[in-house]
């Protein structure tokens, strides 16, 4: 490959990230528009935790502080999604993101190792 087919790849990648990225944010602004400003309830609050009857005290904590801000359980703020796409609601994707870091602590102690 020559300089200018890297130069051409390299900003074919670049524009495609660009535009992933872009297409994101524009989707996380029109969830957190859609919700924001709503109130939700204390039966509301308890009704999604009774999914997770094992939420610790800090998930709760987190889960509290997101919703004072105005969003809503069913969406995250750390991107995380399903392997289907769909955005994963508020303390799964606090589950999700802890256990990818710590499959990659994992992955790196066994190539230190």
């Amino acid at each position: 490959m020559d300089e200018s087919q890297m130069k051409s790849a390299l900003t074919t990648k670049t524009e495609c990230v660009t535009f992933c990225s872009l297409r994101m944010n524009q989707y996380m602004r029109e969830v957190q528009t859609q919700v924001r400003n709503q109130y939700l309830s204390r039966p509301d609050v308890k009704k999604y935790l009774t999914k997770y009857p094992d939420a610790t005290k800090e998930e709760k904590k987190e889960l509290l502080a997101w919703i004072k801000n105005g969003y809503t359980p069913y969406c995250n703020d750390r991107y995380v999604f399903d392997e289907s796409d769909h955005l994963l609601d508020f303390i799964r994707a606090i589950r999700a993101k802890k256990e990818y870091c710590e499959e990659q602590r994992r992955i790196l102690q066994d190539s230190v190792q």
